[in-house]
């Protein structure tokens, strides 16, 4: 919590730190703090958490969906894994027709395309969320780049923020990206059909959220959740 220092005394609060800083505002309008490492956040706020003995509470949760433009599916949703992804952005799956797509994928006329892997180069939770799944699919992935909020050197086109992810996969044909379930939804985009850790395909959706939120497994020490281990959808955060 942020809060002017002499209140913060007065209150008798436990200070972590001040934010010492000053500006010229000769706009008239000012844009805020910003965190240019999500990464460097969460070691911040799980260092407080852990030094005022304080436990963090979720209250909601959402999904990251995988987004596709194949106009040749008609609609039709496409079953993709964790390893296929982690291919297609490594660069290692280069088209639509590959014979691990089309094995995921019986009587699905995918089509000879080429694919465009569209990713965030900016740091965000939806990164994490999304390079997550990719490593517990994928080996290769798993060492380098891992879990991370920061995606770097992928295939593909790489573009700032979650709206830009839409607008490009919008605009490609043969592309492939990811961004939350209701911004893909709102764009009217396709979104696949992911395999969970038992082995079925789940599309995001209110009921598979509510599924992956009951049965997700909590870290005694700081209440996070696993939700890749959990059966329902997998790219919840």
């Amino acid at each position: 919590m942020l809060k002017p220092l002499a209140w913060a005394e007065e209150d008798g609060d436990h200070i972590y730190g001040v934010i010492k800083a000053s500006a010229i505002n000769h706009g008239g309008r000012t844009h805020g703090y910003t965190v240019p490492n999500p990464a460097a956040e969460a070691v911040l706020v799980e260092a407080a958490l852990q030094q005022g003995n304080l436990r963090q509470i979720p209250l909601a949760g959402a999904a990251v969906a995988v987004i596709v433009n194949l106009p040749e599916l008609g609609g039709k949703p496409i079953k993709l894994t964790g390893d296929i992804l982690a291919s297609i952005y490594l660069g290692e799956i280069t088209q639509w027709n590959h014979s691990q797509i089309t094995a995921a994928n019986p009587g699905l006329p995918l089509p000879a395309r080429a694919i465009t892997p569209v990713w965030r180069s900016d740091g965000s939770g939806q990164s994490y969320v999304f390079s997550s799944y990719l490593a517990r699919g994928n080996s290769k992935w798993r060492r380098t780049p891992g879990a991370t909020n920061n995606l770097r050197q992928l295939a593909g086109r790489g573009v700032r923020g979650g709206a830009a992810v839409i607008e490009a996969v919008k605009a490609t044909p043969g592309a492939i990206g990811y961004d939350s379930l209701g911004a893909a939804q709102k764009a009217q985009l396709p979104v696949a059909e992911l395999r969970n850790a038992s082995d079925k395909f789940i599309a995001p959706g209110a009921a598979s959220i509510n599924e992956a939120l009951s049965q997700a497994r909590w870290a005694a020490d700081s209440l996070s959740a696993d939700w890749m281990a959990a059966p329902a959808p997998i790219a919840i955060r």
